[in-house]
């Protein structure tokens, strides 16, 4: 699946955002692109629940309230995890490089 990879100034992270984690928790749900692989971020949880039941995901979910707390989340995952992809089940994924989102939403000091 290969999908553009769009510029930092399409997106705004809304808080509060979410990430599943996978039924065994040993991290964090993602998506394989053409790309590279995407870690799974949700603004919305209609479209987190629409997704957990379309994937048949168990695993437990993360709540981020805050910029800071998004990006230490972003800073553990694995360094294979390049990519964002954002509300995957709202239509056509939105898909970011990660060292993009993590600068944008660091600048704008949101805590």
């Amino acid at each position: 699946m290969d999908f553009p990879v769009l510029r930092p100034d399409q997106f705004m992270v809304m808080f509060p955002s979410f990430a599943l984690m996978s039924a065994d928790c040993r991290g964090g749900v993602v998506q394989h692109f053409d790309r590279g692989i995407a870690v799974v971020i949700f603004t919305d949880e209609a479209n987190l629940d629409d997704y957990r039941e379309k994937q048949g995901l168990l695993g437990p979910l993360i709540r981020f309230d805050s910029a800071p707390q998004l990006c230490m989340y972003f800073d553990s995952l694995p360094q294979n995890v390049t990519l964002v992809v954002f509300d995957p089940s709202a239509g056509k994924p939105k898909v970011f490089l990660l060292a993009d989102v993590m600068s944008k939403i660091l600048e704008s000091g949101d805590d």
